[in-house]
C-alpha cells in the first residue's frame, strides 16, 4: 500500500500534494511502469480524505502521461517517454520558418 505524508495545514491543496508525491514515486521507480495503483476509494479511506480528491490527483497524473486508466478498471503506472532539452533535439526534420515565410509573413 502506498503511503502519502500528506499535510492538512499546508497551502498547498491536497490532490496537489498527493499529485507531486505520487508523481515523484514514479519518475523514482520507486512505483515501477505496470505498477496496479489503489483504487480511489481504498487509497482515500487510508488516508482519510475524500475520494474526488485522489480523483483528481489520478486524473492529472493521467493527463501528463504518468498513468493509464478505463473506465471501470485500475489505474496503472506508464511509463513516460522523457521530454528532450534543447541540447537533445536534432536539428535534421525542423523547419526552417525564416527561409520559407515570405516577407510580408514578417510584418509583426
Amino acid at each position: 500500500m502506498i503511503l502519502l505524508n500528506l499535510e492538512r495545514n499546508n497551502r498547498m491543496p491536497i490532490f496537489k500534494q498527493i499529485y507531486q508525491q505520487l508523481k515523484q514515486l514514479m519518475e523514482n521507480d520507486t512505483l515501477k511502469p505496470g505498477y496496479r495503483m489503489p483504487s480511489t476509494r481504498a487509497l482515500a479511506e487510508r488516508h482519510g480524505i475524500n475520494r474526488s480528491t485522489v480523483y483528481k490527483a489520478y486524473e492529472e497524473l493521467w493527463a501528463m502521461g504518468y498513468l493509464e486508466s478505463r473506465p471501470g478498471s485500475y489505474s496503472i503506472v506508464r511509463k513516460r517517454q522523457k521530454i528532450a532539452t534543447n541540447g537533445q533535439r536534432s536539428k535534421r526534420g525542423l523547419i526552417s520558418w525564416d527561409k520559407l515565410s515570405s516577407d510580408a509573413g514578417q510584418m509583426l
